[in-house]
């Protein structure tokens, strides 16, 4: 809030950025703080809630002695022995606690812990101006032989450097563990990796000590818990309204909340549309269409990204439904909208790799139709179904469309061309069934030992540099992969890909399961359908059905959705699911229960045997008349 003065809370940081130091260690604590507005500013510091000495308006000298007489500012000796020593039209530069030439600890930016004793551990806090107090931070001071140091704090997307520190001993063959896994052996005492939520764990560390010549001995540092912040948390996506007519005004933001310990952090927004990016990532969070189509129809997701740590998360779909969207007329020669594929099929290529763009469209009856390219909704040279780039440089990354005849553009497809040393890549597009394969592209070398990650946890290690995995919509993550790669004097070191979000779209919705009338007479006619909702993008995915009732087959997979019983029985009534399936991916989906109930049908055999009875009587009724005459 700038215009009332106030501060923003600060954050205390430690240089060197270890929480615990070794007995003896000196370590600086710096209070950060966002304004820069008051230079000059006084800052308070706090030691587990107590002002650390030499803060106070007023400093006391406790048993005086002659060596304390004198007035005293700014390194100088100034004028005046009295006892009493006047200020008149103070000024800010009059503000301190002096003695003997130096300002008083305590008031300064950066607060300093020299030759560090076990009485310095504690939570330290600092106050500057009119700010809030910061959030505590803890320094630990230890005597032991190995001790493993971290930062204070971790977020989701820094460095996180451990070090395995041996203050009087030297040390070779360090291990590092977490929840007593290995995860790193090196001849060094350090080791770094890129912090995510999921590495919060408890840490520790293995080395050898040479405490005599020649001779060392394994030493294990004390446990210490590492807990990775959330740097903002998963967006969430809103519109003005889910449910609307054509041409009204459709505005989409995705909303998150920083951590404010990282309020300077800058974030980025991006829009899908079935999984197809509509808005690529900007300052701004909102997405607004101006006057809605049918075709803007779908389900909407965002993406927040932090480009200066790499940290992309993606919000949950929100489907929008503009009325009269299914109003697409074939009498009129409309085609299909297209759709743009690549070939090799990666989203992402390496510097002067080339790449052909196909304008895919479903209907053939106009073989010399013209075509129309767009990069980041501009008009590009080419007028055939195919679009060569050759030679590719970075200046060809962007989002490419495609028109043809009177249909609409196509959704935009992204390519990135990059000049990184390793890249993973995934096809632009990627829907559940599909089989999905990840490369992890090495343009100038060969790699070898090659990992793929999905949200850092590995799913497949192999000698070769792809991996194809079954696809479902789970599968939605952030993946990347890691390989040795050449270096100098035939040497091989680790190199790690960028991270990409990969989203896996829907193929088809999960059925639905309705019927004409869910309350019939005996005899009634009975039809009940199976109603999904194909990606556009596979319009060409042929589609079968079945319907099950109690949970037992009635019909079995068939490309019709319907089914019908023409007269209706009491033994029809039931729970009625129906299945949907697209076999050529193996892709199949249930709905839920629908119950079906047929009126009288429990009566009907208590009728029947009333009737016989009734018939029996009165055939009787004559002979016991005829007997009793008789």
């Amino acid at each position: 809030m700038a215009s009332t003065g106030a501060l923003v809370r600060p954050v205390v940081s430690f240089s060197p950025n270890w929480a615990t130091i070794s007995l003896h260690d000196s370590v600086t604590l710096i209070c950060n703080v966002g304004s820069t507005s008051l230079l000059s500013q006084r800052y308070s510091w706090y030691k587990d809630n107590e002002r650390i000495k030499g803060e106070e308006q007023n400093f006391r000298i406790e048993n005086t002695e002659e060596k304390d007489r004198g007035n005293y500012k700014d390194n100088e000796k100034i004028k005046g022995e009295e006892q009493n020593f006047r200020i008149e039209n103070t000024e800010e530069k009059d503000r301190g606690n002096y003695k003997d030439n130096e300002r008083i600890k305590g008031e300064e930016q950066n607060f300093r812990i020299e030759n560090a004793e076990e009485k310095d551990r504690g939570n330290y806090q600092c106050q500057t101006g009119t700010s809030e107090r910061s959030d505590p931070v803890r320094l630990n001071v230890t005597n032991h032989r190995v001790i493993l140091q971290a930062p204070p704090s971790v977020y989701e997307g820094d460095q996180l450097t451990l070090r395995c520190y041996t203050p009087n001993y030297k040390a070779k063959y360090t291990t590092f563990y977490k929840d007593n896994v290995n995860i790193s052996s090196s001849s060094t005492d350090t080791v770094t990796l890129v912090a995510s939520v999921g590495m919060t764990g408890t840490y520790r560390c293995k080395t050898l000590l040479q405490l005599y010549s020649d001779h060392y001995s394994p030493y294990i540092s004390a446990e210490i818990v590492i807990t990775i912040q959330e740097l903002f948390s998963r967006p969430e996506i809103r519109a003005n309204n889910n449910s609307l007519q054509e041409g009204d005004l459709l505005t989409i933001t995705c909303h998150t909340v920083l951590n404010p310990a990282r309020a300077n952090t800058e974030l980025q927004f991006a829009f899908y549309r079935n999984g197809h990016n509509v808005q690529g990532f900007h300052s701004s969070n909102h997405y607004t269409i101006q006057s809605a189509r049918p075709q803007d129809s779908g389900n909407y997701t965002c993406h927040t990204a932090a480009p200066s740590v790499s940290v992309t998360k993606g919000s949950k779909e929100l489907t929008i439904y503009f009325q009269a969207a299914v109003a697409v007329m074939a009498s009129t020669g409309a085609l299909v909208r297209p759709v743009v594929s690549f070939s090799p099929n990666w989203a992402t290529i390496s510097l002067h790799d080339s790449i052909t763009l196909t304008c895919n469209v479903s209907s053939t009856s106009l073989l010399n139709q013209r075509y129309s390219w767009y990069k980041d909704n501009e008009r590009i040279k080419g007028e055939e179904q195919n679009f060569r780039i050759e030679n590719a440089e970075e200046k060809d990354s962007g989002n490419y469309q495609c028109q043809t005849g009177t249909s609409e553009r196509s959704d935009p497809v992204r390519l990135d061309v990059t000049n990184e040393r390793l890249i993973l890549q995934a096809p632009p597009s990627v829907y559940e069934g599909d089989p999905l394969t990840l490369r992890c592209y090495t343009p100038n070398s060969i790699g070898k030992e090659v990992t793929f990650y999905k949200d850092n946890v590995i799913i497949s290690s192999s000698p070769t540099d792809t991996v194809t995995l079954d696809t479902s919509v789970g599968m939605t993550g952030t993946y990347r992969c890691k390989a040795l790669l050449p270096s100098e004097l035939h040497c091989y070191s680790h190199y790690t890909s960028a991270e990409i979000v990969i989203t896996i779209q829907e193929l088809f919705s999960r059925p639905e399961i309705r019927a004409n009338n869910n309350s019939l007479q005996e005899g009634d006619l009975l039809t009940i359908s199976c109603h999904t909702v194909l990606n556009p993008a596979r319009a060409n995915t042929e589609l079968q059905f079945a319907f099950y009732r109690n949970g037992h087959n009635v019909q079995g997979f068939h490309s019709s959705n319907h089914y019908t019983i023409q007269s209706a029985r009491p033994q029809d009534s039931g729970s009625y699911t129906c299945h949907t399936a697209a076999p050529s991916v193996s892709v199949t989906k249930g709905s839920k229960e629908l119950t079906i109930y047929f009126q009288g049908g429990s009566y009907t055999i208590e009728n029947i045997i009333r009737l016989v009875l009734s018939v029996c009587i009165l055939l009787s009724v004559p002979f016991l008349c005829y007997f009793h005459i008789k």
